[in-house]
């Protein structure tokens, strides 16, 4: 018997045990190769990717119109990152039509390079490179690093890149001019019957050669395809913040950064038969979000997010919100005017919420002036209407620590999970604010399955992909007998040897907070080099 005949003769048990260990990716290639493994192994597709590309379109489309495979689906994915047709001209010496001439582009790539092409894309490819390189970081050996290196190595030209490249934006042109996605996306809502839950995303193709979401777009691209990474949302990148300007005093291009998130809420709200119970903003805990002024006073889109959240058995909130300059020109009146607090408290079914800002780091005037920056929990958070809620999200916030104590407190018992991650306080540290969360909350005394999970997470200054996380060290601080984790001397960092070092883009980049020589001899890493001499 060939390999093949003793596969076809596995009970069916079997098969689907073997399956299950499989990713799609490799379930697709088994049910290609004869018709016995199509009827006996099935695809697990419990999500479906949208965007104005017409790949993710027509793939949408199919598994909308398949009587199988709808009924599985779950979630929709919305890529609201859109590829730009040049860079944009906030640079001062930015020239949108300067192009490299054919001898400049041989000079700098050699052979490898062929053709006409704008200056920016150029540069957006060589930043590729670049960002590849350094996010590699010193353990080269790494199996990921390895492939992608491997890939690198084989992408296709300056010139063909270039070629696909605009191939992609005609395409993507005439799927935002039609409409497409978004008739595609009311389509779905009728056709995915056990759909409960929208993401929406900025960030699906993350950096090169590492997306976030693997589309159909992004599978579909040559191999190493090397092009400018979209992003669409603005994004606060600690060189430049984005200003949050007023929502109902911009354009409807202005508006439409935002796209997929205003079709999605838009259609969300018409849709009265929709199951939809979950509204993910994910920004993958990177600085961004949408316009917040939405919430500063009444909008088409205001209304459209209103509705949804009012429908019988909401239970899912991810909110992240671009605040931009409201501290100092609007004097945070996204959250002081109650619009946000009025359409939460619709959601007297909630058992998940999370919200997140783009602020990133200590700003002098905060602590100069903290009651003009201040603005109670109370007044966002109407945490008192979530009797059913299991899990509590807060990052990127201006806190004060009594504030966030006296909100933590009144959370219901049915709690079981809290994310408190890069928070910034006007008044006290989280050395302090452990230290009276174990103090003065009852989370301690109740049974061991009842207690609330914490996850607790600081930025790393040099980088806006990493963080330390310190769930471990907290659980054994509040729970136990372990120490606090905060035991520097400003109370809002923790030393080298507590926490983990975690990489929002790549779930393989886990270590342990070392110095470069305490990795090294840890053997994460080979060498370390310091102005060209080796060190470690």
């Amino acid at each position: 018997m060939s390999s093949t005949s003793h596969l076809l003769h596995l009970p069916a048990e079997l098969l689907v045990m073997i399956s299950s260990l499989l990713p799609n990716r490799d379930i697709k290639s088994l049910r290609l190769t004869c018709r016995f493994l199509v009827s006996a192994i099935n695809l697990r597709l419990t999500r479906v990717f949208l965007s104005a590309s017409r790949r993710n379109v027509d793939v949408f489309r199919a598994i909308a119109q398949h009587d199988t495979f709808r009924k599985q689906i779950v979630e929709i994915i919305w890529d609201d990152a859109r590829l730009v047709a040049r860079e944009a001209e906030r640079e001062a010496d930015y020239h949108p039509y300067e192009r490299w001439t054919i001898d400049e582009i041989v000079e700098l790539h050699g052979d490898q390079s062929r053709g006409d092409c704008p200056r920016w894309f150029w540069e957006a490819y060589e930043a590729n490179l670049t960002t590849l390189e350094s996010r590699r970081g010193y353990d080269v050996d790494r199996p990921d690093h390895v492939a992608r290196d491997q890939v690198a190595a084989k992408r296709p030209s300056l010139e063909e890149s270039w070629a696909h490249y605009q191939v992609l934006l005609r395409q993507q042109d005439e799927v935002i001019h039609s409409g497409a996605d978004a008739e595609a996306f009311r389509y779905g809502l009728e056709r995915f019957t056990s759909l409960k839950r929208v993401t929406v995303t900025p960030f699906a193709h993350g950096f090169w050669l590492t997306p976030l979401y693997e589309t159909p777009m992004i599978r579909a691209f040559p191999r190493g395809f090397n092009y400018p990474i979209p992003r669409t949302w603005p994004v606060n990148d600690k060189a430049e913040r984005p200003v949050a300007h007023r929502w109902n005093e911009m354009s409807e291009d202005e508006k439409d950064r935002w796209r997929g998130f205003r079709i999605v809420t838009r259609e969300l709200a018409k849709a009265e038969r929709c199951g939809v119970s979950e509204l993910f903003i994910d920004v993958n805990h990177l600085l961004s979000g949408i316009n917040c002024t939405i919430f500063s006073e009444p909008s088409a889109e205001y209304d459209n997010l209103l509705n949804l959240l009012r429908r019988q058995g909401f239970r899912r909130l991810d909110l992240a919100l671009t605040v931009g300059d409201q501290g100092y020109e609007e004097e945070w009146s996204a959250f002081r005017s109650g619009y946000l607090r009025r359409a939460l408290s619709e959601t007297s079914d909630l058992e998940h919420i999370s919200l997140r800002t783009d602020e990133d780091e200590q700003d002098p005037d905060w602590s100069q002036d903290p009651v003009r920056h201040f603005v109670p929990l109370n007044t966002i958070l109407p945490v008192d209407n979530w009797p059913f809620l299991r899990h509590f999200g807060l990052s990127q916030f201006l806190v004060r620590q009594g504030d966030l104590i006296s909100l933590l407190a009144r959370l219901p018992t049915t709690l079981r999970s809290v994310e408190l991650s890069h928070l910034v306080f006007l008044q006290g540290n989280y050395r302090d604010f452990l230290g009276e969360m174990r103090d003065s909350l009852n989370w301690r005394t109740r049974a061991r399955s009842k207690r609330p999970k914490i996850r607790l997470a600081i930025p790393i200054r040099q980088s806006s992909e990493l963080s330390i996380w310190v769930d471990k060290e907290v659980d054994e601080f509040l729970y136990a007998d372990g120490m606090n984790p905060f035991q520097t001397t400003d109370g809002h960092t923790v030393p080298y040897g507590v926490g983990v070092v975690r990489d929002v883009f790549n779930p393989n980049h886990e270590r342990p907070n070392l110095s470069l020589p305490g990795l090294a001899d840890a053997g994460y890493i080979k060498h370390v080099y310091f102005n060209g001499q080796r060190i470690v």
